[in-house]
């Protein structure tokens, strides 16, 4: 049995890890771009919601980074 080797296993990886960063990026596009109706819109209660608690939570955690970076300092 023969067990071939890549000759250069770092372009092996970058490839692999440049088709697993494509696939990535396409299935957050199908997500989150507009689409058929069992998505739900920008406009629906949820998702409203859902980016007022993520916008609250970011800046709670901005706050407090630049609050324990003055008490460091």
């Amino acid at each position: 049995m023969e067990v071939l080797v890549p000759s250069n296993p770092g372009r092996q990886t970058r490839r692999r890890l440049g088709q697993a960063g494509d696939r990535l990026l396409t299935v957050m596009g199908d997500w989150t771009a507009p689409g058929p109706p069992d998505r739900p819109g920008w406009s629906d209660d949820s998702m409203s919601i859902l980016v007022r608690v993520v916008t609250a939570a970011a800046g709670v955690v901005i706050l407090l980074a630049m609050l324990i970076i003055w008490l460091v300092r």
